[in-house]
């Protein structure tokens, strides 16, 4: 090796030696090269506080939503002729309160009630 490149390579492990012997004192490892700027841990913490409202929000959503079926009610307990009434008298589309296989099913109700009909 030539003596330029030698005492190049001394000076480094020199002051390798140096940085590591004071890591050694003060317990305490220095970080090398770039670490996150302020401005990166900045927009990653507004990220995640969008995330936890998100999840917040999606949370609030799906505990409402566990009240009651709508279309199990419409189903199974409203007799389908007051809808038809409802529909008939307010000028309402059935198509609003009733899905195509409803109407299916229902098609008595529809045929058989007029807008003055009273249960």
């Amino acid at each position: 090796m030539k003596n330029k490149e030698l005492e190049e390579r001394l000076e480094e492990t020199d002051e390798l030696e140096k940085k590591y012997k004071k890591e050694l004192k003060s317990g305490k490892v220095e970080a090398e090269g770039k670490g996150p700027t302020v401005e990166k841990i900045e927009a990653n913490l507004e990220k995640l506080v969008q995330r936890i409202e998100t999840a917040k929000v999606q949370m609030e959503d799906k505990e409402s939503n566990k009240e009651v079926a709508l279309g199990t009610s419409k189903i199974n307990y409203i007799d389908p002729r007051l809808t038809v009434v409802f529909s008939k008298k307010f000028n309402v589309p059935i198509e609003r309160f009733f899905s195509k296989t409803l109407r299916e099913k229902f098609d008595w109700a529809i045929k058989s009630v007029d807008e003055d009909w009273e249960f």
